[in-house]
């Protein structure tokens, strides 16, 4: 009886670990912080290989990824740098700065 019940909940395991997404993500960000500089945050925009597009340092404000404006605004950013990648470099630091109003 214990064999079967085994290989019952195997065998419903396996249907639900086939059932996911095996999709990889497009472009994405990562907003990075520190302990010891809480209000100096790195954002970096990633394309589908992993490779950073652009990146900008954020100083004396921190970068609250939980509120929906703030994700709204990566995401818009993260849409026109991979639009436009020439455009971008990684030394221009006002594109997240305008958006979020921080300066």
């Amino acid at each position: 009886m214990k064999k079967v019940l085994l290989i019952a909940i195997l065998f419903g395991f396996s249907f639900h670990i086939s059932a996911q997404s095996k999709e990889t993500p497009s472009a994405y960000w990562v907003v990075e912080s520190n302990l010891k500089t809480p209000k100096t945050s790195l954002v970096r925009f990633y394309n589908q290989k992993n490779e950073i597009i652009y990146q900008e340092i954020i100083a004396n404000k921190r970068v609250n990824i939980e509120r929906k404006k703030t994700k709204k605004a990566l995401n818009k950013i993260l849409l026109l740098v991979t639009e436009d990648k020439d455009r971008y470099s990684a030394s221009e630091n006002l594109l997240l700065a305008r958006e979020l109003k921080i300066r």
